[in-house]
């Protein structure tokens, strides 16, 4: 039997947040006929037998090296809904939330991804919620903090928000909660499985964008985001997995650039995830001391 919308979260190690994420889902239906799979990639905090006793989910086992975009596919291959939902286990859904984002999609076949509002816990717009393909030229300006304002024309390093608070088409969305129309997501084969826990989301919106699609940034529906719960517990890793993201997004879609470009733009990232290695281990070491001393 076929779903209206087929619901994804992979999970790891942040059982109380699942279950204020799960918790939320019935209300955002709004009646809508759902499926809702929770993928647990190798948590040790007994999410497992907690996700595989309830009735109203579908547990699939994961790994810890199976990351978030290959954790997707296991259950997008499973899924029948017209819809998939990818959802973060560290959102909050509002009411009526899936239903007017599935109903503004079903509205324009043209659609192909629809993504809201994300606010962090103190109420600010998550900048990843909408959001411009990288450059060369945008992402490092973005890496270099420069001031918003002040940025050379036509290169715009930080994810730019619709000031009127109104629906607009952009390049991407956040994977933290993404609407993806499942015929797009089939089209294109779904998450690479090269990405491990960033930029894969970018690279799906791209993929999606070029076979014809269209993406809506929808900030009427807001969605509560807690966000790096899960990666925070694997700090070193998460630095390193951030850093090839951004190599393998630029490797796979910027052929085009000259070699000395691509060489430059790969120094340059090795030297950066070094440097950020090299600072949270710095970071662990001295909140080891200090606990010692204490």
């Amino acid at each position: 039997m076929t779903a209206d919308i087929s619901i994804i979260i992979v999970t790891y190690n942040v059982p109380d947040l699942l279950r204020r994420c799960l918790a939320t889902i019935p209300s955002a239906l709004d009646g809508l006929s759902a499926e809702v799979f929770v993928v647990d990639n190798g948590s040790g905090d007994g999410t497992w037998d907690d996700i595989v006793s309830r009735a109203d989910v579908q547990a699939i086992r994961g790994s810890r090296e199976l990351g978030f975009g290959r954790g997707n596919n296991l259950a997008a291959a499973r899924a029948t809904g017209r819809w998939v939902l990818f959802l973060n286990p560290d959102t909050e859904l509002p009411p009526l939330g899936v239903r007017r984002l599935m109903e503004r999609g079903d509205a324009d076949p043209a659609v192909g991804v629809l993504g809201p509002r994300l606010e962090l816990a103190d109420g600010s717009l998550d900048p990843a919620a909408c959001r411009s393909f990288p450059t060369p030229a945008s992402a490092a300006l973005r890496l270099l903090r420069w001031p918003r304002g002040f940025s050379p024309r036509g290169v715009q390093p930080y994810n730019v928000a619709p000031s009127t608070g109104r629906e607009a088409e952009v390049d991407a969305v956040s994977g933290a909660c993404m609407l993806v129309r499942a015929e797009a997501l089939r089209r294109v084969g779904g998450f690479d499985p090269q990405f491990f826990t960033y930029g894969e989301d970018l690279d799906l919106g791209y993929r999606i964008r070029q076979a014809g699609w269209t993406t809506l940034f929808v900030p009427t529906v807001v969605v509560r985001h807690l966000k790096r719960q899960s990666t925070r517990q694997r700090a070193v890793r998460a630095r390193v997995e951030f850093y090839r993201a951004i190599w393998l997004y630029y490797r796979k879609h910027r052929r085009h650039d000259g070699p000395w470009l691509r060489a430059v733009v790969t120094v340059a990232v090795v030297v950066l995830a070094l440097g950020a290695v090299a600072r949270q281990v710095a970071l662990r070491v001295l909140t080891l001391g200090r606990r010692k001393g204490a």
